[in-house]
């Protein structure tokens, strides 16, 4: 047998397999849908909303199959009729 003598700067630390990051897809919580529109490229509705801990300035437009929950445009529209039941 060799000997078993290292200098900790000749070590390295593995990881176990529980301790390997997984990747995963960035999942940001909608604070509230601000407005929407028709894309009329792509004939979607696009509603801007307002993220969860962010600012105004990283509001963005989504369509209504990035979000994880359809009860939240639910809520907007349900919102908006009371504001405007025409």
């Amino acid at each position: 047998l060799l000997a078993r003598n290292y200098a900790p700067e000749q070590l390295k630390a593995v990881l176990q397999s529980s301790d390997v990051p997984t990747k995963q897809a960035d999942h940001y919580e909608v604070e509230t849908i601000l407005s929407h529109r028709l894309d009329k490229e792509g004939g979607k509705t696009l509603y801007t909303v307002k993220w969860k801990g962010f600012a105004e300035s990283e509001n963005s437009e989504i369509p209504y199959e990035n979000f994880d929950s359809k009860k939240t445009v639910d809520l907007y529209y349900d919102r908006i009729q009371k504001i405007n039941p025409h």
